[in-house]
């Protein structure tokens, strides 16, 4: 399906990968919202590390003490609810195989030349 228009394109970018990755699996009427969910999710995540990137991982404090990024506790939160989705929509091995996706080994050419 067409990625939401409010998605960035970060997010849209993670849309298009993850129904990629389950097409025959996913079924548009009922798991696009949660596609939707991790894909702004993504989208977030990858602003919140460019910030990162940018600025450091620490800050300063209202009383001028070093503290953890504000961005980098939010991210830790991003990331958690991540891995609750990736559970759920098969995006690591474990998760594929209770969720019985199938996993197809693809051999390349050079595969076949080199095995024959």
């Amino acid at each position: 399906p067409e990625a939401p228009a409010h998605l960035t394109e970060a997010a849209a970018e993670i849309w298009v990968t993850v129904w990629l990755a389950g097409e025959g699996f996913y079924m548009p009427a009922v798991d696009s919202l949660t596609i939707e969910r991790y894909a702004v999710l993504a989208g977030r995540r990858a602003e919140m590390l460019g910030t990162l990137t940018r600025e450091g991982e620490t800050s300063i404090g209202s009383t001028g003490q070093v503290i953890i990024h504000p961005v980098a506790r939010l991210l830790d939160t991003i990331e958690s609810k991540m891995v609750v989705l990736e559970d759920r929509l098969g995006l690591n091995p474990a998760s594929r195989l209770n969720l019985g996706m199938a996993v197809v080994k693809t051999t390349s050419s050079l595969d076949k030349y080199l095995s024959s």
